[in-house]
């Protein structure tokens, strides 16, 4: 993670290296936080899966039991929060392609990925200001789904987890230019979205991600999936 701000309260003169470190008591504010942000992101998508079309207990998985090969594009949204500080980034993609295995209603995935999140701006309330920055993103995931049985688009609901590695260039905000940093945490998410065959042998689906990093800063990724599964 971009290492944005750490010492931000640090002595005039002193070497600021950036970072936000993320506070240990605040469980109630994340917990309101987390909440929000799922329900921004992906509560349309939740809810057009919840009024799609009928449900019937009898139907057969549109594509089969078996494997597949799948791949992905997405767009990605960083936020990092602490000590009042926050750092947003809204420049980001993924790339990622791996292997599916369905049983009736279940899938698993296994995901091999790499992304990058581009410049942001970092907030300290009531200023803000822009930083210049790459981070790139290397991940392995794996993730759990279910498909609920429908005429129409598939509706489908997941979770997973996985390690994320990331590499920070240096970091510049105004005339002041620091060194980055690479670091490797766990992953976990929550996913929702649906599914629509192209075909016998093809599967189009759209998704929305809510992932959060265990690092010492408040890492949480907003993520619209969009990806092919080939059978």
């Amino acid at each position: 993670m971009p290492d944005i701000l750490r010492d931000a309260g640090g002595h005039p003169g002193s070497t600021r290296r950036l970072a936000i470190i993320a506070p240990t008591t605040h469980h109630s504010e994340e917990n309101t936080h987390v909440s929000q942000q799922v329900f921004r992101g992906g509560g349309a998508l939740v809810l057009l899966a919840a009024l799609s079309l009928p449900v019937s207990a009898l139907a057969q998985s549109p594509a089969g039991d078996g494997g597949y090969w799948f791949a992905s594009f997405s767009h990605a949204e960083l936020e990092q929060e602490g000590f009042g500080l926050t750092l947003e980034s809204d420049d980001g993609y993924i790339l990622g392609g791996g292997r599916g295995f369905r049983l009736n209603r279940f899938r698993v995935e296994l995901e091999l990925a790499l992304g990058r999140i581009s410049d942001g701006r970092a907030c300290l309330p009531p200023v803000c200001l822009d930083y210049e920055s790459d981070t790139d993103f290397l991940s392995f995931t794996a993730a759990g789904y279910y498909d609920f049985i429908a005429q129409g688009p598939t509706p489908f609901v997941g979770a997973g987890a996985g390690i994320v590695h990331s590499d920070t260039d240096e970091v510049t905000i105004l005339d002041t230019t620091v060194e980055g940093g690479d670091e490797t945490d766990l992953a976990y998410f929550l996913e929702a979205g649906f599914s629509v065959p192209f075909g016998r042998d093809l599967e189009g689906a759209l998704s929305y991600r809510w992932m959060r990093l265990d690092d010492e800063v408040d890492s949480e990724f907003n993520i619209i999936r969009a990806s092919l599964r080939f059978h």
